[in-house]
């Protein structure tokens, strides 16, 4: 995205919302979304397993640095995938409160809600799996139902990165998803970053 803002712009540095301002109005915009808590001790968690991916893929993707954006309450990035303009968000508000930060983003940069791609993990299923999820219901989960009640509709795309149950059933879920990773949990990163690229080209190909 660099060598393309050079070639359209000259030598010229903008600052980051510069640079999403301009191509907004040259490319349709989508807005991805990475849910997880902000701080050290919460790096490793379950509910941090989307962001432990999230670095890769933005690399994969040839995005730019993380810089955090106090009017949206988030770490930004942004990049071009498939000829199409890309935010890249980590809401700083942890997650039960993600709601806010993904409206401001969404409000400030008109973009409709099925250009919204929340990437967020889910228990339900084995652990390492991806499934991309085309709306509904909050199923019980606070940091979607924040959203949903944010922007006003339940109408936007989400990947579920799913990171199981825990095998004792007396563990309270709330302690498990906060828990750190195990080692094994860990080396999915990999699988999940390959998996995460291809779900997030079937988006946008589904999405125009």
């Amino acid at each position: 995205m660099r060598t393309r803002l050079k070639k359209l712009l000259g030598d010229n540095q903008l600052a980051q919302e510069d640079q999403i301002t301009f191509l907004a109005s040259y490319t349709p915009m989508k807005l991805i979304v990475w849910l997880g808590n902000p701080g050290p001790q919460y790096a490793t968690t379950r509910h941090n397993a989307g962001w432990l991916a999230l670095d890769d893929v933005v690399d994969q993707f040839d995005g730019t640095d993380f810089l955090y954006q106090e009017k949206f309450l988030s770490q930004v990035a942004t990049g071009m995938i498939d000829k199409r303009q890309v935010i890249y968000a980590k809401p700083q508000t942890y997650m039960n409160k993600s709601g806010s930060a993904v409206r401001k983003i969404a409000k400030f940069y008109d973009i409709a809600s099925d250009d919204i791609l929340v990437i967020h993990d889910d228990i339900d299923h084995i652990s390492g799996k991806i499934k991309l999820k085309y709306s509904g219901s909050h199923a019980g989960q606070k940091w979607v139902k924040d959203i949903i009640e944010k922007i006003g509709t339940k109408q936007f795309r989400r990947i579920k990165l799913w990171v199981g149950r825990p095998s004792n059933p007396k563990i309270d879920i709330s302690d498990y998803v906060l828990g750190k990773m195990w080692p094994d949990e860990l080396s999915y990163r990999a699988d999940a970053r390959w998996a995460i690229c291809e779900q997030v080209q079937q988006w946008l190909k589904n999405t125009g």
